[in-house]
């Protein structure tokens, strides 16, 4: 026998007339979303899901809090579920609410401005790294200023232990070439902290007391730098000073000579005044270089622009005098001459001087 439950007809929840009006008006305002919001009819499947209708959740608040599916099902059956959210069209005489728009703009704008205003950390890390070489740069030269040449030295060989930075390494190339106090073939050097009243490095340098203890190959650094850096003619630059203490020294490079030392020295500062990489003393070394050559027209160029740059810079008037003289151009050498007479403070320089216009004023007899 068939129970009497099993003979009655299924029937579905009932729907509410206001419900089914309600929901209708929420379909047409959706319209435009592209939501099918339409009252729909689904014929019985599998399951208990027998048709649906979208309804607004809260109908005393109106269509402000997005919509739920609501579902014919059999009696006493709890299932339900829900499709997302979305906020309604503005309904005509209502003004949308647009601060949670507005406050969402404001984030998003706010987080991509600090994001975009962060530095990546390589870029932080190179930038804290220039900062501390400019600051050790800077500290070197103010203990050169304050005659402490190995406290300079220690603080750049740790700026730079392996001499890879061009900016330290030409630093460390004017402390070698210009304040060691003793050298093994400009391969190792030494320095001093001196006080105000102390020798000068090169005059410490003829007594021969100090022992080298740093290793710094000026032309090898210099030289692998250049490979590295072709562009950096201050390297070319450093070089040609180092071919110009090799032959004011005498303490280096004894295997190429010293016609090949200057031919190098030429050279480099060349290739340096080329880019704009000069200045009194480097264009009075090429003058020189050229005029131990015995190329005393092209001499003449250099020494002058030196003058140029250091108009009070004897040595240059009494070198500019004698290439002078070699050419016959006895009252330019003469000029030349007196100036540096008159330039000179010491008394070794100024009779040197003085025994060149001497020969000049001969000559001109």
């Amino acid at each position: 026998m068939v129970a009497a439950d099993e003979q009655r007809p299924r029937q579905l929840e009932p729907l509410a007339v206001a419900d089914f009006e309600l929901a209708e008006e929420n379909a047409q305002g959706h319209l435009h979303q592209g939501l099918h919001n339409r009252v729909k009819k689904h014929r019985r499947k599998k399951g208990n899901w027998v048709g649906f209708i979208l309804g607004c959740r809260d109908r005393v608040a109106g269509a402000g809090r997005g919509c739920n599916l609501r579902a014919f099902r059999r009696p006493g059956q709890t299932t339900s579920r829900r499709i997302p959210t979305f906020q309604p069209a503005p309904q005509p005489g209502k003004i949308p609410h647009l601060w949670p728009v507005m406050t969402r703009l404001l984030l998003l704008f706010l987080t991509g401005t600090v994001l975009l205003a962060r530095p990546a950390p390589a870029q932080t890390s190179r930038a804290t790294r220039m900062a501390a070489e400019a600051t050790a740069l800077r500290q070197a030269r103010q203990l050169v200023l304050e005659r402490r040449y190995e406290s300079a030295w220690q603080l750049l060989a740790l700026t730079d232990p392996t001499n890879a930075d061009p900016a330290v390494v030409l630093q460390k190339v004017d402390l070698a070439l210009n304040y060691y106090t003793a050298t093994d073939e400009l391969r190792r050097f030494a320095f001093r902290n001196l006080k105000l009243l102390d020798l000068s490095p090169d005059s410490l340098r003829q007594l021969g007391q100090d022992s080298v203890r740093y290793a710094f190959a000026v032309r090898s650094v210099l030289e692998q730098l250049q490979q590295r850096f072709p562009d950096n003619y201050k390297l070319s630059r450093a070089l040609g000073d180092y071919y110009f203490t090799v032959q004011q020294c005498d303490c280096a490079e004894q295997e190429l000579g010293e016609d090949e030392v200057f031919r190098r020295t030429i050279a480099q500062y060349q290739q340096a005044h080329s880019h704009g990489q000069g200045d009194y003393l480097s264009y009075f070394a090429l003058g020189y270089a050229y005029q131990r050559l015995g190329r005393f027209q092209e001499s003449l160029a250099p020494f002058e622009r030196a003058l140029q740059l250091r108009p009070t810079y004897a040595t240059a008037h009494l070198n500019l005098a004698f290439v002078l003289l070699e050419l016959k151009e006895f009252e330019k050498a003469r000029k030349h001459a007196r100036r540096a007479v008159e330039l000179f403070s010491d008394a070794p320089h100024r009779e040197d001087a003085g025994f060149l216009l001497s020969q000049i004023e001969e000559r001109m007899k």
